[in-house]
């Protein structure tokens, strides 16, 4: 049994190892209260770790550079190391964050069925189920795209991460395939897309939209592009509002208001590392150059010190590294005009595209391609729109860069330079499955991501 909490320890990250002895050797409490209401169990899912995201893939985007001197200045080595693509690089705190937020989303499904309403009704009760779907398959995704290898019918049936799908202790821990994996991150959302409310009380909580936005990113990252392709676009019937950025001030120091109208859930970055700190990250000028001169977005996203650029367009409405990794309406215009395109609908594409950049050029500034465009040419367009619309948008970057491995047209590689050393990662690289917690391996059994 200790060895069972020891594990437990590992996976969900409560307590440091140093202290697991005494951990394990202290009495359970008999006060401590177990759940008994609806509202308890609501409120185990508005817990705040329950919209902290991982930070790791934040930290291996090319989106941004550190200096050398700042570089040398941060404290992480496990940061550092995720920054400069180190095969040996490991995130414990990623894994934990979202194992922890998957045992909860368990322990609701344990005691839900079970729990009196108390002035409640069954909907409510249906509407708590169906969160914690949402939020077991965001984790899983998040936890996906970050361990294991990207996703293709070649190398579905690969190991990829354990599954946790009750509250026990003592739950053999092992691998299952990716497959696996994303048939259980499916299942949820199309569960949560059932019992969800259209719209949530607060975008903190998901929505049957948010689902369907989230379903639309596995589908994409899986390439299945007619499914990511009905799944926005049923998202989009329910919400597609856009702000216009002609409307905004694109002077502010921070642009974004909390909670905007295109935001359809809300969630953070675990900020971990502090890499993205806007005083020590500096904008890709790679990405900054793309921005052509009446696109608003160079703007409201960025401001110049010092020669260089800084990112302070975030939909979090903050500044301070703790990137929004939430689902908004913009991402899935994206989704679905890039189905449209790679489904030969070029002309439907356009028309989708369109509607989302003229709210980011300057009033009558956009042009849009012409429907006579090769689909492959225009699809690269797309891509290289989503990379300057989603910049900074959490894990989405190095989603891509994993799912566009066999694009011949847009695959690209990443690179770090530091000092007079270059440091480069490609999207096939076994590196890209981040290596699993020591401790967790030593006391599961498991076996280690290769290397």
């Amino acid at each position: 049994m200790k060895n069972s909490l020891k594990l437990f320890i590992a996976m969900m990250g409560f307590g440091i190892l140093s202290s697991c002895k005494d951990f394990l050797e202290v009495k359970p409490d008999q006060k401590l209260v177990i759940p008994s209401t609806l509202n308890d169990l609501q409120a185990i899912n508005d817990a705040g770790t329950n919209n902290l995201y991982p930070a790791g893939m934040d930290n291996a985007s090319d989106d941004f550079y550190l200096a050398e001197s700042n570089f040398n200045a941060v404290s992480d080595l496990d940061a550092k190391n995720m920054y400069k693509y180190d095969a040996f690089a490991i995130s414990d705190f990623d894994w934990q964050y979202q194992y922890k937020m998957i045992f909860d989303a368990n322990v609701v499904l344990s005691l839900i069925d079970d729990i009196k309403l108390n002035g409640n009704s069954e909907a409510d009760r249906q509407q708590v189920r169906g969160a914690v779907f949402f939020k077991r398959a965001h984790a899983l995704f998040n936890l996906l795209v970050q361990y294991a290898l990207a996703y293709d019918t070649q190398h579905k049936d690969l190991p990829a991460i354990p599954l946790r799908l009750n509250a026990t202790l003592t739950e053999k821990i092992e691998r299952k395939t990716l497959s696996e994996g994303f048939n259980q991150v499916e299942k949820d959302l199309k569960d949560a897309v059932q019992l969800l409310p259209e719209k949530a009380l607060v975008l903190t909580r998901p929505s049957k939209v948010a689902a369907l936005g989230l379903l639309s990113r596995v589908y994409l990252y899986k390439n299945d592009y007619q499914a990511s392709l009905n799944a926005a676009t049923e998202a989009l019937n329910f919400q597609n509002e856009l702000i216009d950025y002609n409307n905004m001030n694109a002077a502010a120091a921070n642009p974004f208001s909390l909670f905007n109208k295109e935001t359809l859930f809300y969630g953070i970055s675990s900020g971990r590392g502090g890499l993205l700190n806007p005083t020590i990250a500096w904008v890709s000028p790679a990405l900054y150059n793309t921005y052509q001169i009446d696109d608003l977005r160079k703007k409201v996203f960025y401001k110049t010190v010092n020669g260089g650029f800084t990112f302070k367009g975030d939909y979090s409405g903050k500044s301070f590294g703790q990137l929004f990794h939430g689902i908004g309406t913009d991402e899935l215009y994206l989704n679905k005009a890039e189905c449209e395109a790679r489904l030969d609908k070029v002309p439907d594409a356009i028309q989708t595209i369109t509607q989302l950049l003229v709210k980011r050029y300057a009033n009558g500034k956009y042009v849009a391609p012409l429907t006579t465009i090769p689909k492959e040419q225009l699809v690269t367009y797309l891509l290289s729109e989503r990379r300057k619309e989603l910049a900074f948008r959490g894990m989405l970057r190095w989603m891509d860069f994993k799912r566009l491995k066999d694009d011949v047209n847009n695959r690209f590689e990443m690179k770090r330079v530091i000092g007079g050393d270059i440091f480069t990662i490609q999207p096939e690289d076994l590196k890209t499955a981040f290596l699993f917690p020591t401790l967790v391996v030593n006391l599961s059994g498991i076996s280690q991501n290769n290397r």
